[in-house]
């Protein structure tokens, strides 16, 4: 929300905001993936060995993450209208909580070196990575600044000023 008011040459103006996001992807996780070479003679006598991947999704992914804003300026206008002094403050609060199970099918990989092994399920390899983490993150930033809007004249304005900002985050990494 937007709130702002102006009395005899001051403008107040508070801007109060909060994003959501969330997202969560599960692509057949309750499956193993599997991949099978398949061997090819072609014509020309060339022969090939692509592989034939099948089965689990690539990685569990989940994210949900929220931040709030709130910023406060107050400007002087003097009657001259040459000028828009201006100071102001902004505070930010962000959380966010981050799973991925990366590249590999939560119940592992299983690896055939010909169809004739996948027939009779007897795998060259099994992969399965047993480990990874959540990742919750929290932090907050804020900033304060000073400025002059300077009308030259209708063709020229020269905006200065000055903005120092502090960011912390609040969970050990």
């Amino acid at each position: 929300g937007k709130f702002s008011g102006y009395i005899k040459g001051f403008l107040n103006e508070t801007n109060i905001s909060y994003n959501h996001y969330r997202d969560y992807s599960k692509p057949y996780t309750t499956m193993p993936s599997a991949s099978v070479r398949i061997g090819t003679q072609f014509d020309d006598g060339r022969t090939g060995f692509p592989n034939l991947t099948f089965g689990g999704g690539q990685g569990e992914y989940y994210e949900n993450s929220g931040n709030g804003q709130i910023s406060h300026e107050l400007s002087w206008l003097p009657a001259s209208g040459l000028h828009k002094v201006k100071i102001g403050g902004q505070f930010v609060m962000e959380q966010s909580k981050y799973y991925f199970f990366p590249g590999q099918p939560i119940l592992g990989n299983y690896t055939y070196l010909n169809t004739a092994d996948l027939a009779a399920n007897k795998p060259a390899s099994y992969e399965r990575l047993l480990n990874t983490s959540a990742r919750n993150t929290r932090g907050m930033s804020s900033a304060a600044w000073v400025g002059d809007e300077w009308t030259v004249s209708k063709a020229f304005q020269l905006q200065t000023g000055i903005r120092f900002d502090f960011a912390r985050p609040l969970t050990r990494p």
